[in-house]
């Protein structure tokens, strides 16, 4: 894997982002479907799906670890280096 020199990031970032991004963005369209045609018991386990998955998790992670100075960065948040960011978000637990 290569990674930038500036950012740290993987190069090849915005393949595996568009992939997680179309896998969550699916699950939404399934729970809002499922809601219209008033299914609970389909709501609920799409919801569990969503909240469990590696996909959400990672879009998580990469939102509130790709914030900058300049949007008031929480203190607790600066340990997070490059290459800590990188192992967060390809952690699968």
């Amino acid at each position: 894997m290569t990674v930038d020199k500036k950012t740290g990031a993987p190069k090849n970032k915005s393949k595996r982002m568009c992939k997680h991004e179309g896998i969550v963005k699916r699950l939404q369209q399934r729970i809002a479907k499922a809601i219209e045609e008033n299914r609970q018991g389909k709501v609920k386990a799409l919801t569990r799906l969503l909240v469990t998955s590696h996909s959400a998790k990672f879009l998580a992670v990469k939102t509130v670890t790709s914030i900058t100075k300049a949007n008031t960065l929480p203190e607790w948040m600066e340990w997070f280096g490059k290459q800590n960011k990188i192992k967060l978000m390809l952690n699968k637990t």
